[in-house]
């Protein structure tokens, strides 16, 4: 009876880490129609390139103008390309 229930907890427990890990997986894939027209905030300045906070995740990103935004401007998003936010002014 022991051993029993020990093999189901142990089950149990790979069942449940097996779907965290999967779940997490999918949350990392981004779906880039989601970002395009999306507005962020400057991380690190642009310029060109540097970060920005959008929808709650850190980009690398890079201004399509080539113009340079400071800490905590408001951007654009424009395009996604090779893990790059494209962005301009909001």
């Amino acid at each position: 009876m022991t051993l029993f229930l020990s093999s189901m907890i142990v089950i149990m427990v790979a069942l449940v880490a097996t779907l965290s890990y999967f779940s997490r997986q999918q949350k990392r894939t981004p779906t880039t129609d989601r970002l395009i027209s999306a507005i962020g905030i400057v991380d690190q300045p642009l310029s060109p390139t540097g970060s920005v906070l959008v929808q709650g995740e850190l980009w690398i990103a890079r201004s399509s103008s080539g113009e340079e935004f400071t800490s905590g401007s408001e951007v654009k998003v424009e395009c996604y390309q090779d893990g790059i936010l494209w962005v301009g002014r909001f």
